[in-house]
């Protein structure tokens, strides 16, 4: 089956099937991905969609916003990257890095972010064949042989999501406005302030392997997302089984408003099938689901999607990391 550009099928759910034509993608202004002339786009069986159970779960002390899991130092072992709201001084975060050591999470490295705890984004942006970065809103986080240097950015960064194409490394998606968005990669050895370079159209699904976006539900709502969605600030899309079939990723409440912030579900949808039922959720996740990773920062080497919650069924746990392995 062909690849289906899944900015321009989310639009499925907001605007008529007549608008498409000259709908140039949810992310417009971005480089969209059209299938080829007279392609058929339901022509051939689909795979079946991925399914998950839990693997592991770990409650946490730290009002933690964000999450990733990636190879930072380049000695092929992932490590949990968390940013944590401090403490009485909201505005500003913790950045930390830690590595399963067989039994628990070590801390390897903490800095401070003079921004907000919600900007985060992870990858290989210098390069596939480099070790991944840090970049939260305020700085770029790198290894230096022995620990994490931070290079500060020129202004604070909007930062929106990482893609990652097939190509093997990364970008990283900046927000210039609800319609605006661009992509960059990171220069490495660059010694000022202006670390971003290659300024490119935002990537198209054709040419990712898989897309995280974070945002606020009121911002996604402007880009023209279904409230089912954005609810939870966050939406990945990911090609689980490498058949060219995106599936989108997002946090799903229940009950009233009152309830929603007790518990949610992580849900998952074919993005190529517009107003489609959703294939697989999650059990009950205590609190709401607020970021996810598409690794196990315990190197078990099974695909999967860590989902990170703000909530904890024990008194003095204020987050939930939990791992779903793919079947």
């Amino acid at each position: 089956m062909p690849a289906v550009d899944y900015r321009i099928v989310l639009r499925r759910y907001v605007v008529a099937a007549t608008a498409l034509a000259t709908c140039v993608g949810l992310l417009a202004g971005a480089r969209a991905a059209r299938p080829a002339a007279g392609a058929d786009l339901s022509a051939g069986p689909k795979p079946p969609a991925p399914y998950f159970h839990s693997l592991w779960k770990e409650e946490i002390t730290e009002p933690v916003h964000r999450v990733a899991v990636a190879d930072t130092v380049g000695d092929g072992k992932p490590r949990l990257i968390l940013l944590i709201e401090k403490p009485l001084q909201k505005g500003l975060a913790v950045l930390k890095v830690k590595k399963w050591d067989g039994t628990q999470f070590v801390t390897e490295f903490t800095g401070n972010v003079d921004a907000n705890a919600d900007g985060l984004e992870v990858g290989k942006f210098a390069g596939k064949d480099k070790p991944a970065q840090i970049v939260t809103a305020d700085a770029l986080w790198q290894w230096d042989g022995k620990t994490y240097i931070r290079k500060p950015a020129r202004k604070e960064l909007a930062l929106f999501g990482t893609a990652r194409m097939k190509s093997g490394e990364d970008r990283i998606i900046l927000a210039e406005t609800a319609t605006q968005f661009k992509s960059y990669q990171v220069n490495a050895d660059a010694t000022g302030t202006d670390w971003l370079t290659d300024r490119t159209e935002s990537p198209s699904a054709l040419d990712v392997e898989w897309e995280a976006m974070h945002s606020t539900p009121d911002f996604f709502r402007k880009m023209g997302m279904p409230s089912f969605l954005c609810a939870g600030g966050f939406i990945t899309v990911w090609d689980a089984n490498h058949a060219s079939v995106p599936y989108l990723y997002y946090c799903r409440f229940t009950g009233d408003a009152a309830s929603a912030v007790k518990s949610s579900f992580l849900g998952m949808r074919d993005a190529t099938e517009a107003g489609g039922i959703e294939l697989w959720t999650s059990p009950r996740l205590v609190g709401q689901a607020i970021d996810v990773a598409l690794q196990d920062p315990r190197a078990s080497n099974r695909a999967g999607i860590l989902v990170l919650t703000n909530g904890s069924a024990t008194a003095g746990k204020l987050a939930t990391i939990q791992y779903f392995s793919k079947d």
